[in-house]
């Protein structure tokens, strides 16, 4: 598996810089076009949107709503708007085109309901806000990560390929979103306990190794109890 530039990730997260962290983190393209903001409408709700990234056909577009925080429906209905022309599309909701300080990554899952067989659209939302420690949504886009040796002669990936890249970054079932909610509010907890650490990233990276470490002791543990 590609590795994470952590650092950048880190640096370009907490900046809301997604066009940087696409193209310097995670190895995607840089937009083509329409990558200026620009005024559009999906019904009754008018949003701004630019597109930040592009990748086999699979296009990373930001976009802020006007008149506040949208609402599931909103958000919906700008994902179908923009879906005419993107058909794989990844959404990064803000609160602002600058200095945003609210972020929410909006992919929606098309598959079959298990009992009618009818198509069905599932929305998976992933929220990131100014100042919340980067290690979870790291671990997330992992799989998002695209090396240079995987790209063809054009410096593409098949879309089916960055779709799936994408799919297995945020498709994530209730089991893994509590457990990533559990591990957050214990990594804010223990970040209220450490002292003599000043500098306050050092002090984030000190909680996450020590509860890394413990879930691997754990882990280790629960293996050697297994029969």
């Amino acid at each position: 598996m590609a590795q994470l530039d952590f650092p950048g990730f880190e640096k370009y997260l907490s900046a809301f810089d997604f066009p940087r962290l696409f193209a310097d983190v995670l190895g995607w393209n840089h937009a083509s076009s329409e990558a200026a903001w620009a005024k559009d409408a999906a019904g009754d709700t008018p949003f701004t949107r630019r597109t930040v990234a592009e990748l086999g056909g699979v296009v990373a577009i930001q976009v802020v709503v006007d008149g506040g925080w949208p609402d599931e429906q909103q958000r919906l209905r700008v994902w179908k708007h923009i879906a005419r022309g993107h058909a794989e599309n990844l959404l990064i909701f803000t609160d602002k085109q600058t200095a945003a300080s609210q972020s929410q990554w909006y992919w929606v899952k098309r598959d079959k309901h298990p009992e009618t067989g009818k198509p069905r659209l599932t929305s998976r939302r992933h929220d990131y806000f100014k100042g919340q420690p980067v290690d979870l949504f790291a671990s997330k886009l992992q799989a998002m990560v695209v090396e240079l040796s995987e790209l063809d002669s054009f410096g593409r990936l098949p879309v089916l390929e960055a779709a799936r890249r994408i799919q297995a970054a945020l498709d994530a079932d209730k089991t893994t979103k509590k457990f990533f909610t559990a591990y957050q509010q214990q990594h804010l907890e223990l970040l209220s306990h450490i002292q003599g650490i000043d500098n306050e990233r050092d002090k984030r990276w000190y909680a996450s190794v020590l509860l890394n470490r413990l879930m691997f002791v754990w882990f280790l543990q629960k293996r050697a109890s297994s029969p």
